[in-house]
């Protein structure tokens, strides 16, 4: 049930921030409608439609004067360090985002809202997490921190069956491990080193929103858990920008 709130709560979100609208105000006096997704030292990139086909569009910062966004307004700023805010990345890194040891793709339909999958190695086998991220940043982005929210469903928990076995082997961790998948809560960071760096480190801590699955299974199996399953976990990943 609390799972199903939080989805509700994803989806609401959603469909509020796909309604709003950014206005770019030119030096000439004209105006443009649009969605801005990113600004970087030299332009402003943003998305428009025309007849109900959406398209992306670049304009240089020289030719704006100011950017609406929704009830914030700001005047573009060289003289501050502008971030390059990412639209579609790759990254490589650890954690259940990442599937245990793997790769995350990461993809922004919208400027605050991004969807992505995680594939990985887990000592149990093969894993996998979908999710959404909602970052809270402004534009331009002039701070190298991305704070973040995310939600996912998948691999959210792995115990080690068998405490006996001690040989390292591949065949070992498939037999003396299980894994199990729910929802999972967090909160992160990304940090980027420079403006002109087109990649970036992300740091989260998650919750893993368990269900009695597992007790259940540890109690029918008999198994003696060397150590509790901890509450909270933390994923470290590294992310290049996709053009």
């Amino acid at each position: 049930m609390k799972s199903n709130i939080y989805i509700i709560f994803f989806f609401v979100f959603i469909a509020y921030k796909s309604q709003s609208q950014d206005t770019i105000f030119r030096n000439d006096g004209t105006i443009q409608i649009g969605k801005v997704i990113d600004i970087d030292s030299n332009s402003v990139f943003y998305n428009s439609s025309s007849n109900g086909d959406a398209t992306h569009n670049q304009m240089s910062r020289l030719d704006i004067r100011t950017i609406h966004f929704s009830k914030d307004e700001i005047s573009i700023d060289s003289s501050k360090q502008n971030y390059i805010l990412d639209t579609k990345s790759i990254g490589f890194g650890i954690g259940q985002d990442y599937g245990g040891f793997g790769v995350n793709i990461l993809l922004y339909p919208m400027r605050e809202i991004g969807v992505f999958g995680g594939l990985g190695y887990t000592f149990a086998g093969i894993g996998y997490n979908v999710g959404l991220k909602i970052r809270f940043n402004k534009v331009p982005m002039h701070s190298p921190t991305s704070f973040y929210i995310l939600g996912m469903y998948g691999y959210n928990t792995l115990i080690k069956t068998d405490s006996k076995q001690k040989e390292f082997t591949l065949k070992y961790h498939a037999n003396a491990y299980k894994q199990f998948y729910g929802p999972t809560l967090g909160i992160g960071c990304d940090i980027r080193f420079s403006e002109t760096y087109k990649s970036f480190l992300s740091v989260s801590l998650l919750i893993p929103i368990r269900s009695s699955e597992i007790d259940t299974y540890i109690k029918d199996n008999n198994i003696t858990l060397n150590r509790e399953v901890l509450p909270i976990s933390v994923s470290l990943g590294y992310h290049f920008m996709i053009p």
